[in-house]
């Protein structure tokens, strides 16, 4: 839990005005699940539009694929 940083709880939840307090930094088991499932589509997505070496990678085996 500690590597969810207090930014990404702000992000998760855009509509919190106040500070998230550290006592509750320690979410619900639901929450937590709900959480990683989010950053690792953020994660998927990232590397999905943004990493460069990856793009490639799936162009070139698309190509591959029309070729045979």
């Amino acid at each position: 839990m500690n590597n969810i940083r207090r930014e990404e709880m702000y992000w998760l939840n855009p509509n919190w005005v106040q500070p998230v307090r550290k006592s509750n930094m320690a979410p619900t088991y639901w929450q937590r699940l709900f959480m990683t499932k989010v950053f690792n589509i953020r994660r998927d997505l990232y590397e999905y539009l943004c990493d460069e070496e990856a793009r490639r990678k799936r162009h070139r085996i698309r190509i591959e694929k029309e070729k045979n």
